[in-house]
């Protein structure tokens, strides 16, 4: 296992690291975390970008170009489903792939601490949950999507011993270009609900994350670390603040719905995606609390900024055509929001008529 010791500290805000920082990553975490850093000129940043031609890369190619870094920020594109669903049945294999070099690379140049960015969705989702601690076990099923993609990167960098890790486990994240199931699900023209199944939604924007990897390295936080807005927005909060009307299923009829459409090739992520955005994976962010750490932006400010990024795409040609076809979303949720949506219409039509 690799190293999980946890030392404390405090700081009000993040100075200057010591050391030179190398950044692994090319979606908006990773342009969150190089702004972010670079607004202390005394950092120093060596950015690799993360491309499908990278996993070619050799490690002593990689070690090369981020020698005399002694911290290393790693962040998968977790938070660009469009380029998870553009890498079709290889997106795997060629993550942990590179993922290989990354550590292997990383042991090379005798980096000290690494932060390894994944998802808080790894430790599962439940009706009614409680917001979660940092060491909370990991319940999340290894499916086909972006939640088992981060369960085997976290098992890839524990087969690392010499490296101390940080695991680095976000909320729903929210920021410019942000790409998630979660923030296509309010590219719907309503909010799927399950019928007698309450959730408790939680925010955190990119520019939090990158204070708290920051944070992370300053106060050598090791482990499990989750990060997220203080506290959670109730549906009847979403409803609020989005102005969006919910549509109400049954689950046995969601579930059915995504995987039907799964099956068929129409939803290209698989059904389990449904569990993260119907059920409750707040989290109490209490390592980095304890550290110091605050979130700049509340859910409120961070669902407000979701809203006007997923408000971008009702009219974008492509995949994501908004509300008028439910495998553009790629997003279960959303889909079976539409499908839900269509079912609502046609029954009140069948009313009219009647």
């Amino acid at each position: 296992m690799a190293n999980i010791r946890g030392n404390k500290a405090s700081f009000d805000t993040v100075s200057a690291l010591p050391h030179p920082i190398a950044l692994i990553g090319s979606g908006p975490t990773s342009r969150a975390i190089k702004r972010v850093a670079t607004q202390d000129e005394a950092n120093h940043v060596v950015h690799v970008g993360f491309d499908s031609n990278r996993d070619a890369v050799s490690a002593c190619a990689l070690s090369a170009e981020i020698s005399g870094c002694e911290y290393l920020i790693f962040a998968p594109n977790f938070d660009d489903l469009g380029e998870a669903l553009n890498a079709g049945a290889s997106r795997r294999a060629e993550l942990l792939a590179f993922a290989d070099t990354v550590f292997q690379s990383a042991e090379l140049a005798q980096v000290k601490h690494v932060v390894l960015i994944t998802t808080a969705m790894v430790y599962g989702a439940t009706a009614g949950q409680a917001p979660l601690k940092d060491e909370s076990e990991r319940k999340a099923e290894r499916d086909e999507g972006i939640v088992g993609d981060a369960l085997a990167i976290e098992d890839l960098a524990q087969q690392y011993p010499q490296l101390n890790v940080t695991l680095l486990r976000p909320a729903a994240l929210v920021g410019p270009d942000v790409d998630t199931a979660a923030t296509r699900h309010f590219e719907a023209p309503r909010i799927l609900v399950l019928r007698g199944i309450p959730i408790a939604w939680q925010f955190v924007h990119v520019d939090d994350v990158a204070t708290a990897a920051l944070h992370a390295l300053r106060g050598e936080l090791f482990g499990a670390v989750a990060v997220g807005a203080e506290g959670v927005l109730r549906q009847e909060d979403i409803e609020r603040i989005s102005g969006m009307r919910r549509v109400e299923v049954p689950e046995s009829m969601a579930r059915a719905s995504a995987e039907r459409l799964y099956r068929v090739g129409a939803l290209p992520m698989p059904p389990t995606d449904l569990t993260y955005v119907t059920r409750s994976w707040a989290v109490e962010a209490n390592r980095l609390r304890e550290a110091g750490w605050a979130a700049r932006y509340d859910n409120a400010q961070c669902f407000s900024e979701l809203l006007v990024q997923a408000r971008k795409h009702h009219a974008v040609a492509g995949r994501r055509l908004g509300g008028k076809d439910a495998a553009a979303l790629g997003a279960a949720g959303a889909a079976v929001a539409l499908l839900g949506t269509a079912a609502v219409w046609r029954r009140a039509r069948g009313n009219r008529r009647r």
